[in-house]
């Protein structure tokens, strides 16, 4: 079946058909430019996802470590292959949808001209059966005309009464009548003859030869419609292999996980060195009293009995700073680690001269007796020796961390540079001058008696302690939802002074 044989006279079903196939295939283009967009966002956000949670947040964090960390860097690798095949079906998709586009605008210029030839092959035709079709009806009338006047003329001169001259009046008249419908019967054949040429040329040359360009025109369209489907079913057959090879490869590392692996490593990264203790001695009762006259000091105890014995804190031996086990990791994860460190080690220094204010106390306390007073001095030293090496460390990790370009630490020292950490006599008091202090680092309050802060927060401090923990206000917060004014104690060496 054709269209040169099956569809003579059907120009008008051709019209409507071009106009909707085209109007349908702009609807394939617009189908194929939403699906781009589709893609692209779905890229852009897994992208995005991959680097700004997966990346910044995770594999920087410092608690997700060993074969775990190791699984999610492939996972996360594989995604973002995934999500730029994603963004190269994006661009696919985006050209079919030009293509289909460009295709629709050169066919409609082919439609219109098609269109146009049409209708004037129709028209040029209805003109000739229409013209034919006035010979024909003028030919009929003269004929009937020329008959008529031949009746009258036989019907006079059967009638004796008429006079000679009318029936000469009546014979001219038919033969008037009749030269007029012979004229008219020789045009009517030629006309005739010259529409059933043209009728002709139409339905066997012209209207063939013009469905056949319909049928061209339709068979392109389908053409490149079948080449655009075949294109997306390329691109579809893309994906699954980048997603089968992120299900591969995000398989291999969920299964490298080793529990057993990574409790090894983080312990022997973190190891206390404590011993089991041995068992503690029984002291007995001595009964023997201090007297109360030795100095002004009233306060008297048994000789075996003191008010508070130093307890240091718990502070874990470990390798401060950046080792040869390091040397692996990038900066970003280097630098991580450090700020861990520096939050830890600060933390250790508070509490070590917290606990070294209490020693101070306690020396003062046994004025009036030597014995717990040297103990006790002794304690003191040993919190000396232990805030020193902290320090040194602090130090260390500072320095590493200015190598890594990490310059905002400057302050980090003042909280226990301010304890009287390098002698045994020093004051434990409070300072009473008001100063502004800038938050270093972030602090969560532990009790109702803190104030929490952030980094850049500036406080006003009204009291200043020798243990480390002063006692502000805030003045101003990065946390628009910070209740500004609240009053706590915070730890010095989380600020640093910007003004007195």
């Amino acid at each position: 079946m054709s269209y040169s044989t099956d569809l003579l006279d059907g120009f008008e079903t051709l019209y409507k058909r071009t106009e909707g196939v085209l109007k349908c295939n702009q609807e394939m283009s617009n189908f194929f430019k939403k699906l781009s967009v589709l893609e692209a966002d779905y890229s852009k956000a897994l992208l995005k996802l991959v680097k700004s949670t997966g990346q910044k947040k995770l594999i920087s964090n410092p608690f997700l470590d060993g074969s775990l960390k190791e699984s999610w860097k492939i996972s996360l690798n594989e995604l973002e292959l995934v999500g730029n095949q994603h963004l190269v079906f994006s661009n696919l998709n985006n050209d079919l949808s030009q293509g289909i586009e460009k295709m629709v605008k050169d066919k409609e210029n082919i439609r219109k001209k098609l269109t146009s030839d049409g209708q004037k092959l129709t028209k040029d035709i209805k003109a000739q059966v229409e013209i034919n079709q006035k010979a024909k009806l003028n030919y009929h009338k003269l004929s009937k005309e020329a008959e008529v006047a031949h009746t009258l003329l036989s019907k006079g001169q059967a009638d004796p009464k008429m006079k000679q001259d009318k029936v000469s009046q009546l014979s001219s008249k038919a033969s008037q009548a009749s030269e007029k419908a012979q004229q008219a019967d020789m045009e009517y054949r030629e006309i005739l003859n010259a529409t059933n040429i043209k009728q002709d040329e139409y339905y066997n040359t012209d209207m063939p030869t013009l469905l056949k360009e319909f049928q061209a025109f339709e068979e392109d369209r389908i053409i490149q419609s079948k080449d655009s489907m075949e294109k997306l079913a390329i691109f579809v057959k893309e994906i699954p292999p980048v997603v089968q090879h992120a299900f591969e490869g995000i398989e291999k590392g969920a299964q490298q996980i080793d529990k057993d692996a990574d409790i090894r490593q983080w312990v022997s990264e973190n190891r206390t060195g404590v011993t089991v203790p041995a068992h503690i001695e029984y002291q007995g009762f001595e009964g023997e009293g201090v007297s109360s006259g030795a100095g002004n000091n009233t306060t008297s105890s048994p000789s075996n009995f003191r008010v508070g014995t130093y307890k240091p804190p718990t502070t874990q031996i470990k390798e401060w700073g950046l080792t040869s086990k390091d040397q692996s990791l990038s900066s970003t994860e280097k630098i991580a680690k450090l700020e861990q460190q520096h939050q830890e080690i600060s933390q250790s220094i508070r509490s070590e001269v917290q606990a070294r204010s209490g020693i101070e106390k306690l020396i003062q306390f046994y004025a009036n007796d030597p014995k717990e007073q040297k103990k006790a001095e002794g304690e003191l030293a040993e919190a000396d020796k232990k805030i020193h090496t902290l320090k040194e460390s602090q130090k260390l990790i500072t320095a590493q961390l200015e190598e890594l370009g990490k310059t905002n630490l400057s302050g980090s020292n003042s909280g226990a540079d301010l304890s009287n950490s390098n002698g045994a006599g020093g004051s434990t008091g409070g300072a009473t001058r008001v100063v502004r202090v800038k938050g270093l680092y972030d602090y969560d309050a532990t009790c109702d008696t803190e104030l929490s802060f952030r980094e850049g927060d500036i406080l006003t401090v009204t009291e200043q302690d020798s243990s480390g923990w002063w006692y502000a206000e805030l003045a101003q917060s990065v946390n628009p939802s910070a209740s500004i004014g609240a009053l706590g104690f915070i730890p010095a060496n989380f600020v640093d002074i910007i003004d007195a």
